[in-house]
C-alpha cells in the first residue's frame, strides 16, 4: 500500500502528506518485525518507550517512522503526530482496509466474566444465523480456523488483521474482549463500536492502574465509542460507565433497579435458572453453568439480545445449548471417585465466586490449589488467601506465572492472609502441589484448581513451560 492511501483512509489521523510516497509493507512498532518498506511506530509500552529504538528500525529498513516528536531518522521519513499509541491503531486499520467498518463490533469489558460472555454472544447470534468471528482470552475464532491468542486484546497491527480475515470471510459480528491495557493503550482506538458490555469490575492490575478509579475509568472510555451500552447495575462502578457512554444504555442486574432482572433465581449442580424481567413478557432462563455469577453472565447477553432486537426464543435456546468454555467452571474426566475442575479465577472476586458456586452444591469437600501471577498486583495476594481458606476445606498454595519473582516470595505473600494454616499446603512444583491435592481427596470432593484455566503453559523469568492441566491431572491418575 502507498504511503498517500495509507495515511487518507487513516480515519481521524490528520496528517499532513510528504511528498514522498514509499510502498508500505507493514505496520511495526517492535524492531524484530521492521524489514524493508515498513511504517515504524513509536509507541509507548508499559516497560519501554519505542522511540530510543528508531535508529535500529531505520537500520532494518523502515521506510517512515511515526513518532511524537521531530526526530532525525534519514534516510527515512518522520512523521509526528499527538499521540502514536492511539496513531498505531488508526494505521494498522487502514493497512488492513478498515475491516472494523465492514463489521458490527462488539466489545465486552470487565475483570471477570469477558471470555465466557464473549462465547455465549457469539453462540447466540449463531443461533440466529448470523456469522460471527471472536477475539478473546482462549483464541481467536474466524469461520473454520482457530489462531491462539497470546493476549486478552491482540496489540493493534495483529488485531486489524484478524479484523481483516473476518470481513473477508463475510462475517456479520466481530465479538471481542477488551482488556483495559488495550483501552489504555489506544490498541482499540479505530473501532466504532455498535455495542459495548461492561460485566464487572474488582481488584485487579492495579500494578498498572494504580488505583480502582484510574482503572474503572480505562474501563469506561470504551463506551465513548459505542452506540449502546450494555451495563451491569449491580457493579458499584455502573455510574462511572454510565456517564462514559455516548449512546444508549441499557442496564442489567439482580439487586438494583435494571431494565433486564433476573428473579426467582435457583442454582444447583447442573446450573441456573431464573425469570427474566423487563418491559416485555418475562421469560425464563435455564443456563448449565451454576453460581450466582452464571445468572450476570447469561442476563448481560438477555441484555444484549433487547439491543439487537433478537427474539427471546432464540436467546433462551442459545443460553440453554451452552457448553463449558476451556478453563471455566471445566471438569476433567478422570475415572476417580471425587472430582477435578479447573477455573481461570485468578482475582480476589473471581476466586470468590468459583467457591461461592461450589459450595452450593458440594456433596463432601473442596479442596482449592492457586497461585498468584508474579510481576502482577502484590496486594490481591493476601486476600486470595484469606477468601480460599474461608471457602476451602483444604487448601494449597503453589505458583502460577511467577514470572520473574521468586515462587516462595509469592506464595509468603499469599500466606499473610491466612492466619489459621490448619489443612494449609504449600508446594511452589504446581504438578507436586496438585499431586498433593488428588492424594488427599476422598470420596466426593472437588478438587478445584484456580488460577491457569485455558493457558497451556507456565512462564517463568527467562523461559516457559509446557503446563495443561488437564494433561497434568490424567498423568498423576495413571
Amino acid at each position: 500500500m502507498k504511503l498517500h492511501e495509507l495515511l487518507q483512509n487513516a480515519q481521524s489521523l490528520n496528517i499532513n502528506l510528504p511528498k514522498e510516497n514509499p510502498d508500505i509493507t507493514n505496520i511495526s512498532f517492535d524492531t524484530r518485525t521492521v524489514t524493508k518498506g515498513s511504517l515504524f511506530v513509536c509507541i509507548k509500552g508499559i516497560r519501554s518507550d519505542r522511540h530510543e529504538y528508531v535508529k535500529e528500525a531505520v537500520e532494518k529498513g523502515a521506510a517512515v517512522v511515526v513518532s511524537e516528536y521531530p526526530m532525525e531518522v534519514s534516510p527515512a521519513i518522520n512523521l509526528t503526530v499527538e499521540n502514536t499509541n492511539e496513531a498505531l491503531s488508526f494505521l494498522a486499520a487502514s493497512f488492513h482496509h478498515n475491516p472494523q467498518t465492514k463489521l458490527r463490533m462488539i466489545g465486552v469489558t470487565g475483570t471477570n466474566g469477558k471470555t465466557t460472555v464473549t462465547n455465549l454472544v457469539k453462540n447466540m447470534l449463531e443461533v440466529c444465523g448470523y456469522k460471527a468471528g471472536l477475539i478473546g482470552t482462549n483464541e481467536i475464532v474466524i469461520g473454520k480456523e482457530t489462531y491462539p491468542a497470546n493476549a486478552t486484546t491482540p496489540e493493534a497491527p495483529e488485531l486489524f488483521s484478524y479484523l481483516e480475515k473476518m470481513a473477508e470471510e463475510n462475517c456479520d459480528f466481530a465479538v471481542m474482549e477488551v482488556s483495559s491495557h488495550s483501552i489504555s493503550l489506544g490498541r482499540v482506538a479505530a473501532i466504532p463500536y455498535e455495542i459495548g458490555i461492561f460485566t464487572n469490575l474488582t481488584q485487579d492490575h492495579l500494578d498498572y492502574h494504580i488505583t480502582m478509579e484510574h482503572y474503572a475509568q480505562a474501563k469506561a472510555k470504551l463506551f465513548s465509542q459505542c452506540q449502546h451500552a450494555v451495563i451491569n447495575a449491580d457493579s458499584p462502578y455502573a455510574n462511572i460507565m454510565q456517564n462514559a457512554a455516548t449512546g444508549t444504555v441499557v442496564t442489567y442486574g439482580i439487586k438494583n433497579q435494571a431494565d433486564y432482572t433476573a428473579k426467582d433465581i435457583e442454582s444447583h449442580a447442573g446450573g441456573v435458572s431464573y425469570t427474566v424481567h423487563y418491559k416485555k413478557d418475562p421469560f425464563t432462563v435455564k443456563f448449565p453453568i451454576p453460581g450466582g455469577f452464571s445468572v450476570y453472565n447469561s442476563l448481560a447477553v438477555c441484555a444484549l439480545s433487547g439491543v439487537l432486537g433478537v427474539p427471546d426464543g432464540f436467546v433462551r435456546r442459545a443460553l440453554r445449548e451452552t457448553k463449558t468454555v476451556k478453563g471455566r467452571c471445566e471438569l476433567v474426566e478422570i475415572d476417580k471417585p471425587y472430582q477435578v475442575m479447573i477455573d481461570f479465577a485468578h482475582t480476589p472476586d473471581g476466586m470468590e465466586n468459583i467457591l461461592t458456586a461450589v459450595n452450593e452444591y458440594k456433596a463432601a469437600r473442596v479442596i482449592t490449589v492457586f497461585g498468584c501471577g508474579g510481576d502482577r498486583d502484590k496486594g490481591k495476594r493476601p486476600q486470595m488467601g484469606e477468601i480460599a481458606k474461608r471457602l476451602s476445606d483444604v487448601v494449597v498454595v503453589t505458583s502460577d506465572n511467577p514470572r520473574s519473582e521468586d515462587m516462595q516470595a509469592i506464595i509468603d505473600d499469599i500466606m499473610a492472609g491466612i492466619p489459621d494454616k490448619t489443612n494449609v499446603y504449600s508446594n511452589p512444583d504446581r504438578k507436586e502441589a496438585i499431586r498433593m491435592a488428588m492424594d488427599l481427596a476422598q470420596p466426593e470432593d472437588i478438587v478445584l484448581l484456580l488460577g491457569k484455566g485455558h493457558e497451556m503453559v507456565q512462564k517463568f523469568k527467562d523461559y516457559e513451560i509446557e503446563f495443561d492441566e488437564r494433561e497434568v491431572v490424567k498423568s498423576l491418575c495413571n
